[in-house]
């Protein structure tokens, strides 16, 4: 048979496995669908530097007509709750409590001398700097308009693409990029880990299967699920959010199977040094978060230090967010950024291209036994799971060992398999799946194989 149709027919019955393996499982289904759409829920309406129904506390020391139109100006945004405090001390206590946010004080001399006083709780400063600006605006404005006096030049503002200056059009985007790296990276790490705890890696190494078509099996499930997210995320974000999406359905796809092309590197790459799931999922949150953090994704990237800014050139998701904002608020594309698409391209190569080099999952008996500690003799047409206890742990320097063994073998001939340098220790006990065996009792697939010392009475 022709070796590229040899290799499509098992890719075909690799993927048919993956999409099977997925779709089964009740908890993958459950995190494919439901967490994003929960982390689209929670971040699309919490996540927002506009200011609303913050709590300020109002000391009117002066208790003038001026004063209150200052005050109705200021509750008529809806952007402020005001509360009444009679002197600057009980709004301290306030302020010390949490309770309010911010404090204006009119001075009893405020007609003669009208500064307004502006107190801010400077340990939220991004709140403290958003409140206190807009709160001096508005009574900056207002006094104006009470005074009659007309700038010596009218300012026409007009913000395109977003004309409310929404928070809303600029995170939902950026939440769909963040969503998309998460799951993908998580489930590309745990899915191979996976597949190493439950023994199933060492199986389809004895198959056919090439390295390469179980790397693109494994990508192309995950891929898949991925890009079902970002179209799943992205109509609710227009249906639900109402974020307008100007841009173009190919551009957007295109964009997203470049970044996919990072994100798999970086969970196969986790993958390869994961022993369990639980590693890779740790793993996976200390590089992610700092991903999102270097992204741009909540804090400008041209605020970040110098060197800080030049490591932001490796981190895909910097160019991904440009580009999905771009495709849903301005409508551009390919021809608008083609340097994010190329920096997508390169680093999703790159990330390949790493893991590749530093995979442990490999077709070759020698790479098994020097990077994974499987032991293969013979025909491989089985697996085992061997364990050491006691002194024969401290003595071999290892607690357990797989062996890819052939059919029939005894518990002798396992321990001769691993370590044919070392003979079996005298009147070593042996056991299969928890039940004490003879030493020339046979091993099947998937028995779990124990030695350890005899008990000595003292």
């Amino acid at each position: 048979m022709n070796p590229v149709i040899a290799s499509l027919i098992r890719l075909r019955a690799l993927l048919g496995k993956e999409f099977l393996q997925l779709l089964r499982d009740p908890r993958l289904r459950f995190s494919m669908v439901v967490p994003p759409l929960f982390q689209l829920m929670v971040f699309g309406y919490a996540a927002s530097f506009d200011v609303r129904h913050a709590e300020i506390a109002v000391v009117d020391q002066a208790r003038t007509s001026a004063t209150r139109e200052l005050l109705a100006a200021v509750a008529a945004t809806g952007r402020f709750t005001l509360h009444r405090f009679p002197d600057v001390g009980a709004a301290a206590g306030a302020l010390d409590r949490g309770e309010i946010r911010a404090i204006l004080r009119f001075a009893p001399d405020f007609e003669r001398q009208p500064v307004a006083q502006i107190v801010s709780d400077g340990s939220d400063s991004n709140s403290a700097q958003m409140i206190a600006g807009q709160l001096s605006q508005t009574l900056q404005r207002s006094a104006r308009l009470s005074a009659g006096i007309e700038p010596p030049a009218q300012v026409e503002e007009r913000a395109w693409f977003n004309e409310n200056l929404d928070d809303r059009p600029y995170f939902v985007p950026g939440i769909i990029a963040t969503i998309v790296l998460i799951t993908t990276v998580i489930l590309t790490a745990m899915t191979v880990v996976r597949e190493r705890e439950f023994g199933t890696l060492e199986r389809l190494l004895v198959t056919p299967v090439a390295r390469l078509e179980f790397l693109v099996g494994k990508m192309v499930a995950v891929a898949a699920v991925g890009l079902f997210d970002v179209a799943l995320i992205s109509l609710i974000a227009v249906a639900w959010f109402e974020v307008p999406f100007r841009g173009s359905v190919v551009d957007l796809l295109v964009g997203s199977v470049l970044f996919l092309m990072s994100s798999l590197g970086i969970g196969l790459l986790i993958s390869s040094y994961a022993e369990t799931q639980q590693q890779a999922m740790l793993l996976a949150f200390f590089i992610v978060m700092p991903m999102v953090v270097l992204s741009g994704f909540s804090f400008p990237i041209n605020n970040m230090p110098q060197s800080v800014q030049w490591l932001t050139w490796l981190d895909p998701l910097r160019y991904y967010l440009v580009v999905i904002r771009d495709v849903f608020l301005k409508g551009g594309g390919m021809g608008a950024h083609g340097f994010e698409y190329a920096m997508m391209a390169l680093l999703g190569s790159g990330a390949l291209v790493v893991e590749s080099g530093a995979g442990q999952i490999t077709d070759s008996p020698r790479f098994l036994e020097e990077r994974s500690g499987v032991r293969t003799i013979g025909a491989k047409s089985m697996v085992v799971q061997v364990k050491y206890f006691a002194s024969l742990r401290d003595r071999l320097g290892r607690a357990e060992d797989r062996l890819v063994a052939t059919d029939g073998m005894t518990v002798a001939a396992v321990w001769a398999a691993l370590w044919p340098e070392i003979p079996l220790p005298p009147n070593t006990l042996a056991a299969i799946n928890m039940e004490y065996a003879s030493l020339e009792q046979g091993v099947r697939d998937g028995d779990e194989v124990a030695f350890f010392p005899p008990v000595t009475g003292g």
